[in-house]
């Protein structure tokens, strides 16, 4: 029993170490970013950022807007399949 639960420490031990490695390796990888990549990631965070603001504000007045032009397109699309029928 102790030796099973010695041969478990030393494989989380282990599995602990490898993981702190992974980590930073990955934050090394991060901080050799150049700066011109990173002022482009947060440019592109803010287009996003500023697109959702720009959806949600106008989703209530866009969907009635749409709700009442796409009902006569699909009508005359309708119209149209069933003339071609």
């Amino acid at each position: 029993m102790l030796n099973a639960l010695s041969q478990r420490l030393v494989k989380l031990e282990q599995r602990l170490e490898t993981l702190e490695l992974e980590m930073r390796h990955q934050r090394s990888q991060s901080e050799s970013m150049p700066a011109d990549e990173l002022q482009r990631l947060d440019d592109v965070d803010q287009l996003l950022l500023d697109c959702q603001e720009l959806l949600s504000s106008s989703e209530p007045e866009s969907h009635d807007e749409t709700a009442g032009a796409e009902s006569p397109a699909f009508e005359s699309g309708d119209a149209d399949l069933q003339m071609a029928a």
